[in-house]
């Protein structure tokens, strides 16, 4: 029993580790080459950004610097759609950053829940989608990954 009570408080801090690391990760740290485009539902004071208006919003062009910046300063983030370059991860790679929990394949993509995506953003990016939870979407073109939490925005 003692084994038994140890073997499990081991798997618990290993569990425990784990997250606590996918808790510190930001975007630039998981995808630092990606350019982003930010769905906000408001106008913003982000003069120095390309921007364009976008209803009551705005979508802003920016680097995954810039990106972080946003997440931490502003709360009426919509959704992201990041742009990867295939030559520089492949896809299996990309979902294996993306530490995923459920994904199902469509005509549309690959589409499902990430706790990666969840520790990122606070868990503000998050659909329903044939009653699962889905925080992220992949897509990919003949050059390009499309990631898009939690739908790719914009087109592709």
């Amino acid at each position: 029993m003692k084994k038994l009570l140890v073997f499990l408080f081991i798997v618990l801090l290993l569990c425990g580790m784990n997250l606590s690391a996918v808790q510190n990760l930001t975007i630039n740290e998981l995808f630092p080459n990606a350019s982003v485009e930010v769905f906000m539902a408001e106008k913003t004071d982000l003069n120095y950004l390309n921007k364009i208006d976008n209803g009551l919003g705005e979508i802003i062009f920016c680097d995954v610097n810039d990106l972080n910046y946003i997440l931490k300063n502003y709360n009426n983030v919509a959704g992201l759609t990041l742009k990867i370059n295939k030559n520089v991860i492949s896809k299996t790679d990309l979902l294996g950053k993306l530490c995923i929990e459920q994904k199902s394949e469509e005509n549309f993509g690959i589409y499902g829940w990430s706790r990666v995506v969840a520790c990122l953003n606070g868990g503000r990016f998050c659909v329903n989608l044939s009653k699962n939870k889905c925080n992220f979407q992949l897509f990919e073109d003949k050059n390009i990954y499309f990631l898009g939490f939690p739908l790719i925005l914009g087109s592709y």
